[in-house]
């Protein structure tokens, strides 16, 4: 009857030996953990923001503390650093992860406590890919770049915590007008209100990008910028790119370095 108990109030993701919980749901841990995780936080910089706790298997003596993007605002969220504390060595390493081809958290329902309120939501989003077939193979989809691709070929996006059919505008993003011609409504779309404001590459440029062909020798020319979003993604890795957008960064000198007219 115990063991029956335990089974139902446990909390997290398991992945192998190890168990992945939410920094919201580790008062659900059982009393021996939240007892040796108590030790491992002594060795946590105050200043680490720290969102998922990996408890190893090895008799929960290694604890990873990981700085995941907020689950709320992010369909998938990026690992940008994690801080392995080994108590029976008495130590901590910090690791910082790539902006390029960062790991990526799926399922991220099961991390959250049974009674969380957005964990329903989550699993739905879970749920809807998962009759897709997306979720099959996963051996090779623990990173952003091959997860975006699977998507793409899908012929889906990410857009904030939400996924989209590529091409589609969600109504936050687009705004339009309607002329009245002749006793007849016409919608206009402004083009620049438009632009998505992202927090990933978009699909397109995610492709040249996992095709070799956006590479550190080479000056990339994001045609149709938008906010830029593409080009601070890829400068920020160290990349050379330039835009051009006829609202936003409408500068004619872009082009005429790239040998395209105004």
């Amino acid at each position: 009857m115990q063991n029956k108990k335990s089974l139902k109030n446990a909390v997290g993701k398991k992945v192998g030996q190890a168990i992945y919980v939410h920094r919201s749901a580790v008062d659900h841990l059982q009393t021996s953990a939240k007892d040796k995780l108590s030790l491992a936080l002594q060795r946590v910089p105050e200043d680490f923001q720290w969102s998922v706790l990996k408890i190893s298997g090895q008799n929960d003596q290694t604890f990873s503390f990981l700085d995941y993007q907020d689950f709320s605002a992010v369909a998938f969220p990026e690992l940008r650093a994690s801080l392995l504390v080994n108590l029976t060595e008495e130590s901590a390493k910090l690791r910082k992860y790539s902006d390029a081809n960062p790991p990526i958290l799926h399922r991220k329902e099961l991390l959250l406590a049974p009674d969380h309120p957005l964990r329903d939501d989550f699993a739905k989003l879970t749920q809807s890919l998962e009759s897709k077939g997306l979720f099959k193979n996963m051996a090779n989809k623990g990173t952003r770049r091959i997860w975006m691709e699977t998507l793409a070929e899908a012929g889906l996006t990410v857009e904030g915590p939400h996924i989209v059919q590529s091409g589609l505008i969600s109504e936050e993003s687009a705004k339009t007008s309607a002329d009245d011609m002749n006793g007849l409504e016409k919608n206009i779309v402004e083009r620049h209100k438009t632009a998505i404001t992202r927090a990933t590459l978009s699909a397109p440029m995610y492709l040249l990008f996992t095709s070799g062909l956006i590479r550190h020798d080479r000056t990339v020319l994001d045609y149709g910028c938008g906010q830029c979003d593409d080009i601070r993604a890829l400068q920020s890795d160290g990349f050379t790119v330039e835009g051009w957008d006829p609202h936003y960064r409408p500068d004619p000198s872009i082009l005429k370095k790239s040998g395209n007219p105004p």
